[in-house]
């Protein structure tokens, strides 16, 4: 009769434990896979580069590995550089300012030439930080498109002559 006893005491702390670590794993989880779903829609809806004007250059313009420097808009001076370019981050969803917190952000670049303010391309991208149980491991993250960033950008809109 004890031995029966004990058999469902130890059943009971099972499920109980069990239940315990299927809360701390799987919630987080399921949180985090509804988000990676909703980054791949937006993504697929108006995510990659755009590019409205390509722009010949000389080849001594770029360097050994094809890439010509375009500077950020707070770093360029207006004289000197013939183009910059912007960064703006839209938040989806912003839970806490934890790092550990699930969050959903758009992203865009744009690409302007300095003497006209024209904008010459623009890259959209969307990403998700965190969502993940807790514990000493890093962040997970995903973002799409791939190649989508000012080195992308600046490779679509500037073309050797």
């Amino acid at each position: 009769m004890k031995r029966g006893k004990w058999w469902i005491v130890s059943a009971l702390i099972f499920c109980v434990l069990f239940g315990l670590w299927w809360l701390w794993w799987e919630v987080p989880t399921y949180r985090k896979a509804r988000a990676d779903v909703v980054v791949r829609e937006l993504c697929a809806k108006d995510g990659g580069l755009k590019v409205y004007e390509t722009i010949k250059l000389p080849a001594d313009r770029f360097n050994q590995f094809g890439e010509i420097r375009v500077l950020h808009e707070r770093h360029h001076k207006s004289n000197d550089d013939e183009f910059f370019y912007t960064t703006e981050d839209t938040w989806i969803t912003r839970d806490k300012e934890s790092i550990v917190e699930l969050v959903i952000w758009r992203g865009q670049i744009k690409l302007f030439r300095t003497v006209d303010n024209k904008l010459l391309g623009e890259a959209v991208y969307y990403a998700r930080r965190g969502g993940d149980p807790i514990g000493p491991w890093h962040v997970s993250s995903l973002s799409c498109p791939e190649k989508s960033d000012i080195k992308y950008l600046a490779q679509r809109v500037f073309v050797k002559q």
